[in-house]
C-alpha cells in the first residue's frame, strides 16, 4: 500500500482566491505539472498549477458564464475543461456543459462552445480512450439522474465536434462518479442512489461492450475519484473517497492484483470530494481540508520503494555494460518548436529526466560568433548548448545515482569558414568534466553522475583518438548494424524515420511499427554478448499526399477519408503494447521516442523491464 505524504496548503496567502472550495476540485496531470481547477466560495472558478517545484498563485478562470463543478482531462496533447453552466445570468442554460482548452503559450483558458445537448446534475469526468475525449456524466433531468458518455474529437477544428454515446445505467446514481483507464478498458465508478451508497463500478472494452458489477464489498461513500497507471504486466488504480459519515473523512483504495485492496485512512479530513490524479509515478491527492477550508494536497509513491526520477539506483546490478539494460530516450530532444515538422517533445529536458529519460539526442549547429546551438533540421530551437550543458550538470549534481548518454549530431546550417563544430563541442564538454569520452560501452556503475557520449560526426581536427562512441556510420531512413572496420562496437539501430510506403496513412503506421517489432523482437532475443541496440520509434513523412508530423506518428491520428472514423494507434501505444505482451525481464536497449508525456507508461514498462530490486 502506497505510503502517504501530506505535502500542506496548495495556494499562498495572498493569491486571488483562498483556493477553498464548497465542491469536489479537478486535478490533471499535463505537461510535467499539475493542474487544479476549482470552483471558490465567492461562486468563481480559479485555477493554478504544480510546476514540479511549487504551486502558482491561484488565477480566475475568467469567464462569468462559467461556474459551478469543473472537471479536467488531457486529449491530444492538449488540457480540456468542462464547467458546469449553473449560475447563466439569464439564459437559461442552467447545468449546460461548457467546454474550454488551456491555451500553453498564452497561458490562458479558450472557450470552445456549449457541449451540444449535455446537461450534467453534477460534474463531470473527462478522460482519453480509443483515440476520443471521453466525457462521463449525470444526465440533468427532473425524473433521474443517471450515467451517460458522450465523446469529442478535435475535427473540424477549432470547436471540434460532441457526439452522445449511449447511455451507462438506467437507475439514480449519488454524488459524484470518476472514470479511469485500466489494460485497455475504461472503469467507470459511481455511487448508488440507496442509504448505504454503495460503489459500484462499469467496465467498458475497446469496442465499448459495457459489463455492469456488483458493488465493491464493503466500500460506500459521498462522492470518488479514481485514476491508474498500467506498469509493467500489471495495472494500478487508486480512488480516493469521503466515507459515508458526517466527519468527511478520506478514504483510500488501491486496486492491485486484479482486486481492490482493503481502504487506507490517512486521518484526512475534507470538506468535499477528493480529487486524485497520478503524475509520473506518484498519486497526487486534492482537497479542501476540513480545519483551514484551504485546497491541501498529499501524494505517494504509485510502485512502493520505486522512482522514475532515481530508477537506475532499483536496478538488481549495475555492474554490467550499458547495452544490457531497457532505457528509455526521447529523439531531438530539444525540439520544443511552433513548426509541426520540427517539433519532437514538450517538456524540457528536467522534466523528461524526472520522467525516467536517460537518453538525449541533440542537433547542434554553430554561429560565425563560435556559439553551439541546438537545431532540428535548419529550424533553430532557441537553446545554446551551453544552457542545455548547465541543466544536465545541475540535475546529475543532485543525481548521483544516474546516468545519461547523450548522442550529438551535426545538424543545422553550414558553419561559417574557419569555425568548425566538432572542436567546439570538445572544448565544451572536456571543460564540464562529467562526460566519458572512451569510445567502448562502459558498465553503468562506472559511469553513474556523468555522460557517455555518442558522436554523431567526424572527430577531425580534434587530436585525440577517442572521443566518445563513435556512431558516424549511421544508416539513412534504415535499420541494421553500424560498421566501420572494427573501429565502431557492435551497435544495431532501428531508425526508419520517414516509411517508404505511401499508400495510406494506416500502411505508413503499420510499416514503422513493423520495424519497431521486428528489432524489439531481435533485442530481447539476441544472445550475442555487448551487442546494443537503439531503436527509434519516432517518424514523420512528407513525401506524399499524407503529410504525417512527428506529433501524429507519436499519438495516432483517425484516418484521412475512413468513413468509419477508426483511431488508429501511434508508436508510443503500440510500443507500450509490445511491452506489456512479454512476460518477465527482457533487455531492449535504448528506446527513444518523440512527446513521451502522450504515454507515460511506456517508461514505466521500459524501466520495469529490467531486473530490479
Amino acid at each position: 500500500m502506497p505510503q502517504w505524504k501530506i505535502r500542506g496548503l496548495i495556494s499562498p496567502s495572498g493569491s486571488a482566491g483562498n483556493a477553498n472550495t464548497p465542491v469536489k476540485p479537478a486535478i490533471a496531470s499535463f505537461q510535467g505539472g499539475i493542474y487544479c481547477l476549482f470552483l471558490g466560495q465567492d461562486s468563481h472558478l480559479y485555477w493554478t498549477h504544480w510546476n514540479g517545484t511549487s504551486w502558482a498563485c491561484s488565477q480566475i478562470f475568467g469567464y462569468p458564464e462559467a461556474s459551478g463543478y469543473p472537471s479536467l482531462g488531457v486529449y491530444d496533447g492538449n488540457l480540456h475543461a468542462l464547467i458546469n453552466a449553473m449560475n447563466s445570468q439569464g439564459q437559461h442554460r442552467e447545468h449546460d456543459l461548457l467546454h474550454y482548452q488551456f491555451d500553453v503559450a498564452a497561458n490562458k483558458w479558450e472557450a470552445l462552445d456549449y457541449a451540444p445537448k449535455l446537461r450534467s446534475a453534477g460534474p463531470a469526468t473527462l478522460i482519453e480512450h480509443n483515440g476520443n475525449l471521453c466525457c462521463i456524466y449525470n444526465i440533468a433531468d427532473a425524473a433521474e439522474t443517471t450515467l451517460e458518455m458522450a465523446t469529442w474529437t478535435a475535427s473540424p477544428r477549432p470547436t471540434g465536434t460532441w457526439k452522445s454515446q449511449f447511455r451507462l445505467n438506467d437507475y439514480w446514481t449519488y454524488g459524484e462518479s470518476s472514470v479511469f483507464s485500466l489494460q485497455k478498458e475504461l472503469r467507470v465508478l459511481y455511487t448508488s442512489q440507496s442509504p448505504i451508497r454503495k460503489i459500484k463500478q462499469i467496465r467498458l472494452d475497446q469496442n465499448w461492450k459495457m459489463v455492469e458489477e456488483n458493488p465493491l464489498a464493503d466500500f460506500s461513500c459521498f462522492g470518488l475519484s479514481a485514476s491508474s497507471i498500467d506498469q509493467y504486466d500489471q495495472g494500478l488504480a487508486f480512488m480516493v473517497f469521503q466515507s459515508n459519515a458526517d466527519t468527511g473523512e478520506v478514504g483510500i483504495c488501491t486496486y492491485s492484483n486484479e482486486h481492490w485492496q482493503p481502504q487506507q485512512w490517512p486521518k484526512i479530513f475534507s470538506i468535499s470530494t477528493p480529487a486524485i490524479t497520478i503524475a509520473n509515478d506518484k498519486v497526487v491527492m486534492v482537497w479542501n481540508e476540513r480545519n483551514t477550508g484551504n485546497l491541501a494536497w498529499a501524494d505517494a509513491r504509485a510502485v512502493a520503494d520505486f522512482s522514475l526520477e532515481t530508477w537506475m539506483d532499483r536496478l538488481r546490478d549495475d555492474n554490467q555494460p550499458l547495452s544490457s539494460f531497457s532505457i528509455p530516450g526521447t529523439h531531438e530532444s530539444c525540439s520544443i518548436t511552433w513548426n509541426p515538422f520540427a517539433s519532437c517533445q514538450t517538456l524540457s529536458i528536467t522534466q523528461q529526466l524526472n520522467a525516467g529519460i536517460r537518453a538525449l539526442d541533440f542537433r547542434l549547429g554553430i554561429t560565425e560568433a563560435n556559439v553551439l546551438q541546438l537545431y532540428h533540421g535548419r529550424v533553430f530551437l532557441d537553446f545554446t548548448f551551453d544552457q542545455i550543458l548547465a541543466e544536465m550538470t545541475m540535475w546529475l549534481n543532485s543525481h548521483q545515482t544516474e546516468a545519461l548518454i547523450v548522442q550529438i549530431k551535426d545538424e543545422g546550417p553550414s558553419p561559417p569558414p574557419g569555425i568548425n563544430l566538432p572542436t567546439e563541442v570538445y572544448n565544451k564538454i572536456t571543460e564540464a568534466g562529467n562526460w566519458v569520452l572512451d569510445n567502448t560501452i562502459p558498465n553503468l556503475r562506472d559511469i553513474k553522475g556523468k555522460i557517455q557520449l555518442l558522436r554523431r560526426f567526424p572527430n577531425l581536427p580534434i587530436p585525440k583518438s577517442q572521443f566518445g562512441i563513435d556512431v558516424t556510420p549511421w544508416p539513412d531512413n534504415q535499420s541494421g548494424p553500424l560498421h566501420k572496420s572494427g573501429i565502431v562496437p557492435d551497435i544495431w539501430v532501428q531508425d526508419l524515420y520517414e516509411p517508404l510506403t505511401s499508400t495510406s496513412e494506416s500502411a505508413i503506421l503499420d510499416e514503422k511499427y513493423a520495424e519497431i517489432q521486428k528489432y524489439l523482437h531481435t533485442a530481447r532475443t539476441n544472445t550475442t554478448t555487448g551487442r546494443w541496440f537503439l531503436h527509434y520509434i519516432s517518424a514523420q513523412k512528407i513525401a506524399s499526399i499524407y503529410l504525417m508530423s512527428p506529433w501524429k506518428f507519436a499519438r495516432g491520428l483517425y484516418a484521412f477519408g475512413d468513413p468509419s472514423d477508426n483511431f488508429l494507434k501511434g508508436m508510443n501505444e503500440r510500443t507500450l503494447d509490445y511491452l506489456r505482451s512479454v512476460q518477465g525481464p527482457a533487455t531492449y536497449g535504448v528506446i527513444m521516442q518523440d512527446f513521451t508525456e502522450i504515454k507515460p507508461e511506456l517508461n514505466m514498462n521500459i524501466v520495469r523491464s529490467n531486473p530490479l530490486r
